[in-house]
């Protein structure tokens, strides 16, 4: 039996990090969440801890009497290489707060995604980041629980919708098994409660591989709330639009690297030890 029980979530009100918290209440966890704002809207039964992950007295004080830590860390579209990042001083502040805290755990999401980084000549500093995150929480010292994800339905609704339309760029040369949110916190929240998830590294993958364009046609047919179109353009207009947005920029080579990753089904242990993923995109898309 696991002895966590009081456990702090970062970016728990984010949009993979909110379904993580609903999930660690149902559990019955204790959880608080460090927030910037005291009216920062949160799950009933979480405990808003006002901070800040750049401010090492706040990221203290909130992991007093915690036992595990958990992260949703991400780069936003407009940040830069050299900017001050959550997932690298925000992470080195929460990780030597955490060791001196002596916490039983720390755990987080990092994108299987990533692993792109430097093949079939594809380069950029945000998966160069994220590589350099995980491996910061696999040498902090303190006993991790990481979770290498597919891609969530959640970007339907997210970053992939605009207005009535969900938007594509490029053509995709491979599957990806797509996962819901709820599906993933609930591994999480089984995860935490096993000793043996101490200084392991799941693969949280959907329960079943498919193309951008699939998918999305699938979620607008089954959206009930209002008419959506599936609408594709080339990936070189986006790549065009970047030369003048910077968060563009971000959004173009995200795609590319999703568009390429050759993603693997690897989650068959996960699902063995945490139980297999349930939430068609049907399922999503009307619970929307």
């Amino acid at each position: 039996m696991s002895t966590l029980q009081k456990i702090l979530v970062v970016g728990g009100t984010g949009m993979l990090g909110l379904p993580v918290t609903r999930a660690l209440v149902a559990a019955g966890y204790d959880v608080s969440a460090l927030v910037r704002s005291a009216s920062a809207r949160l799950p009933e039964g979480v405990r808003a801890l006002v901070g800040d992950v750049f401010d090492a007295a706040s990221v203290t004080a909130a992991l007093a009497g915690q036992d595990a830590l958990y992260l949703n860390l991400a780069i936003q579209p407009s940040e830069r290489e050299t900017d001050r990042l959550t997932e690298r001083e925000g992470l080195a502040v929460l990780l030597g707060a955490a060791r001196a805290a002596k916490l039983q755990r720390v755990a987080a999401l990092t994108p299987l995604v990533k692993a792109m980084e430097g093949r079939d000549g594809f380069a950029w500093w945000v998966f160069r980041e994220k590589q350099k995150a995980e491996q910061a929480i696999l040498d902090s010292g303190v006993p991790y629980t990481l979770f290498r994800a597919s891609t969530f339905y959640e970007n339907l609704s997210g970053g992939m919708r605009r207005g009535n339309a969900i938007n594509l760029a490029g053509k995709a040369r491979h599957p990806m098994w797509y996962l819901a949110g709820d599906d993933y916190g609930r591994m999480v929240a089984r995860a935490l409660a096993l000793p043996t998830s101490a200084n392991k590294v799941y693969v949280a993958q959907g329960p079943e591989a498919l193309l951008p364009a699939q998918i999305a046609a699938r979620f607008v047919a089954a959206y009930p709330k209002e008419p959506l179109k599936v609408q594709a353009a080339p990936l070189a207009a986006l790549q065009v639009a970047g030369w003048f947005s910077r968060p563009m920029r971000f959004v173009a080579k995200q795609l590319d690297a999703m568009n390429r990753y050759p993603e693997q089904f690897a989650a068959q242990s996960t699902w063995d030890e945490l139980g297999a993923p349930t939430l068609t995109v049907e399922q999503y898309a009307r619970g929307r």
